[in-house]
């Protein structure tokens, strides 16, 4: 939209940060880790972080040994929401980037794409939403979503 949404992530020359509604993702270069996050409506949104066991169980090669820092340098950025980093040993890798949503997904359809494009959680979002409305913009669309039955 006229070069207002040029800029898609949180950069460093090393590494890049991506939030999306139910995703994070750390990558540096052509590689990548995405953790899961479950939107809650009243309370900060779940980040879910798998234990040290089952990061070294299953993360890939080159990030088994950096968990420390990619979870340092994903919490240190300042999102626009309201986050609870959850470690569990059930926790997985999420198996999509952030820039690949799921089909059928909210951010798979025209408005969801629209509101990722506006980076509403990034600290550099051109729309300067307050967490609470970037969270209420997400919420609303998830509600008109499921009342066009347009998702699941």
């Amino acid at each position: 939209m006229f070069g207002l949404f040029s800029k898609q992530h949180i950069t460093d020359p090393a590494w890049s940060c991506y939030m999306g509604w139910r995703v994070v993702t750390y990558q540096e270069r052509d590689a990548w880790v995405s953790l899961q996050i479950e939107p809650m409506r009243h309370e900060p949104c779940r980040v879910y972080v798998p234990s040290f066991e089952a990061w070294q169980s299953s993360a890939p090669a080159w990030a088994r040994d950096q968990r420390e820092g990619i979870l340092r340098r994903m919490q240190s950025i300042a999102w626009n929401r309201d986050l609870a980093w959850t470690e569990s040993l059930r926790a997985m890798f999420w198996h999509r980037h952030v820039h690949d949503p799921v089909d059928g997904s909210l951010e798979s359809t025209p408005g969801g794409r629209q509101l990722e494009g506006m980076r509403l959680f990034h600290p550099d979002s051109p729309a300067h939403f307050p967490r609470r409305d970037a969270k209420r913009a997400w919420w609303a669309a998830t509600e008109q979503m499921l009342r066009l039955g347009e998702i699941a």
